[in-house]
Formats: C-alpha cells, sequence, structure tokens
C-alpha cells in the first residue's frame, strides 16, 4: 500500500531531534512511503535530517512564502497522484507507532474522506502552563472514535479522491486552514473521523503565553472566514452565536477595566461570571490560574473573531445588499 505524507518544514531540526522523523519512520514501516516536505527556508539542520532519515523516498520543495494554505497547496500539487492514501503530519508532532493501522481501517466506509488521532501539547507532565491547561479541559478526556469533529491537518490521513480536489483557500494564511480542508470534505459528502483514544500524538513545542494567546487570536479571525465561505454546511455554527459572545466578552472586559478605574465593585461581576464558566471547563475547578488563563485565550479568539467579522463579513453583507 503506497502512502504519501506531506510536511511543512521550517527551522525544524529540535523537534526532529525529539523524535518526529523517527516516529514517522516507525509508523510507515510496512508501507511504500513517500514524504513531501515544503520548506520555509530552513537554516538549521531540517533537510539534512530528512535526507539522512528518508534519502530517495523523499522529496523537497523550496517555499519561502509564509502561508500555510498556500503550502499546503504545493504539498498537494507536489505529491505523487497514485498513492493509496495521503497523510498531514506537522513537523512538530510525534505520531504514535500504531498510527496508520488504527486510522486505514476507518476507510472501509466509503464516507469517511479523513480520520486523524488527536494531539496534545508536550510530554506527559507538561512542563508550560499551556500545555497543563489543555489537559485540564474536561472536553479533553473524551476517549472513544468521534465523527464529524475533526479537521486537523497536524496529523490525519485522507483518502485519495478527496485529496485531488481538495484546494487550500489561500486567505488562511495562518490558521484554520485545518478546518477549511475539513468543511470541503463536507460540502463534497465526505466525513471527518477523529480517533481520541490513547496513545495520543504529541505536539513536542513548548508554547509560551504570548505565542498560544498570538495563535488563538488568528484562529478566532480564521473562524469569521470558514463561516463565510462554507455557511452553506455550517449547521447550529452560525456567526451570530460567536459574535454574541464575542460582544459579551469583549464587553465584560471593558466593564472590568472601568469597575477599576471608577471604584465600582458591580462593573466586575459580568467577568466573575466569565471566570466561573472557564472554572467549569477544567476537571479541577479551583485552578484559578489555568481558568484565568482560559478567559485570556477566549478573549483573543473573540477579539480575532470580531476582527475577522469587520473584514470578511461585513464587506460580504455590503455587496450582497446592493
Amino acid at each position: 500500500m503506497k502512502i504519501v505524507t506531506m510536511m511543512l518544514t521550517l527551522n525544524s531540526e529540535n523537534f526532529f531531534k525529539k523524535g518526529v522523523l523517527d516516529a514517522l519512520t516507525r509508523a510507515a514501516m510496512g508501507y511504500d512511503h513517500q514524504l513531501i516536505v515544503v520548506d520555509g527556508g530552513s537554516s538549521d539542520g531540517t533537510l539534512d535530517a530528512i535526507r539522512q532519515k528518508f534519502g530517495d523516498k523523499s522529496k523537497i520543495i523550496q517555499y519561502t512564502m509564509r502561508n500555510l494554505a498556500a503550502c499546503r497547496n504545493t504539498a498537494l500539487l507536489n505529491a505523487p497522484k497514485d498513492a493509496d492514501f495521503y497523510c498531514w503530519i506537522d513537523s512538530d508532532i510525534i505520531i504514535p507507532e500504531n498510527f496508520f493501522f488504527r486510522l486505514l481501517p476507518l476507510f472501509k466506509d466509503s464516507t469517511v474522506g479523513t480520520a486523524e488521532i488527536r494531539a496534545v501539547l508536550e510530554f506527559d507532565p507538561p512542563r508550560s502552563i499551556v500545555g497543563r491547561y489543555y489537559r485540564e479541559l474536561k472536553m479533553n478526556q473524551e476517549k472513544g472514535v468521534k465523527v464529524n469533529g475533526g479537521g486537523a491537518t497536524v496529523c490525519s490521513v485522507m483518502r485519495p479522491e478527496l485529496a485531488k480536489i481538495l484546494h487550500f483557500d489561500n486567505r488562511f494564511r495562518r490558521a484554520g486552514e485545518d478546518l477549511d480542508s475539513h468543511w470541503q470534505a463536507v460540502e463534497k459528502g465526505y466525513k471527518t473521523i477523529l480517533d481520541l483514544n490513547d496513545p495520543l500524538a504529541i505536539h513536542v513545542r513548548k508554547p509560551s503565553v504570548i505565542e498560544e494567546l498570538k495563535r488563538i487570536k488568528d484562529r478566532g479571525i480564521a473562524r469569521a472566514l470558514n463561516l463565510l465561505i462554507h455557511k452553506k454546511v455550517i449547521k447550529n455554527r452560525g456567526i451570530s452565536g460567536t459574535l454574541a459572545a464575542s460582544v459579551i466578552t469583549l464587553a465584560s472586559w471593558v466593564l472590568f477595566v472601568y469597575g477599576i478605574l471608577a471604584a465600582y465593585p458591580l462593573a466586575l461581576l459580568p467577568l466573575v461570571l466569565l471566570l466561573i464558566r472557564q472554572m467549569l471547563k477544567l476537571r479541577r475547578f479551583w485552578r484559578i490560574d489555568l481558568a484565568v488563563l482560559g478567559l485570556l485565550l477566549s478573549l483573543f479568539y473573540l477579539a480575532g473573531f470580531t476582527y475577522g467579522f469587520l473584514k470578511y463579513w461585513l464587506p460580504w453583507l455590503l455587496t450582497k445588499r446592493q
């Protein structure tokens, strides 16, 4: 069985030293496997590590445009067209040894377009507060196999029929291209399968709070664009609910600042309620530090979404009315 794995790299040597390429090699044993790499101009030992590990079973494309969607389109364009399955593995992801063994049988269902394994931040126990926060979320304790719950391109497999028609929207420069591919699959009549069982895939990066806030803001912007592009198939996740949450959250922070400056304690109540909501999302609700981080993440996400709404939705709405 022929499998083509596509990977985007940029100075990824430190991730490779932690076992990313070794894990892919182990998972691909027994398959006719080829690695397609789109590199953004690495100046470390990234490319040497790839050539050493995969040799003539790898193909490296130099593409310096800093645009995730365009890079993924480049990978698809340069991938051989005769593979049985196509796979996305991010350069900071260690996949489990049974990655393909678990996912490939799911495609016996002809309606499955993509299948993926959940990835968590850092090895256990996580050292960063960002990693600890995501491990504490109740929603991340779920196990089993979930239908139409995925969309990530960090470690996923897709059938060739989908790979041949998939095209990422180039407006997803820094985030959102994963969900773009998911909704494209849904529009073509496919579904996504998310395997939540152990062993999970591991993000070996250790993000700082600032890095994660920037990332989550970009995901908020991308959500607004995804809602616009795929509004016909996205149900019960429309723009009105997210926009209302944005207004409430941003207004709560404004009232918080007002309450501090004006010494008006009641103005702090909305933000306190939002903090309690974040606490209830955690396994250990008394972890105030993690709840505060969750509150900050929600602020940046919804601020990004608001910006995305103004950037993408308002021009569309104005054009539609004309």
